[in-house]
């Protein structure tokens, strides 16, 4: 077992890299998303979205991801 710990927003939805062994991508209270080595327990990337975050997924081969945010609409945003 590997913990990340330290002083990080409070997160909300955490999802595996769908081809990339020990990759994390967490998505925060604060409205950001953070991609995670968890074998050398550190962030690789970190970028601020939308508040509040509903949602973060990766496609099937990892090429791209999603965030759902918004108060009332659905609103998705996909990276590449």
């Amino acid at each position: 077992m590997v913990m990340v710990v330290g002083g990080y927003p409070i997160v909300d939805h955490l999802v595996w890299h769908p081809a990339i062994d020990m990759q994390l991508l967490a998505g925060t209270r604060d409205g950001a998303i953070t991609i995670w080595d968890v074998s050398k327990q550190v962030a690789t990337a970190r970028h601020a979205c939308h508040k509040p975050l509903r949602c973060v997924a990766y496609n099937p081969a990892g090429t791209l991801l999603a965030t759902a945010w918004g108060e009332r609409d659905a609103n998705i945003t996909v990276y590449n």
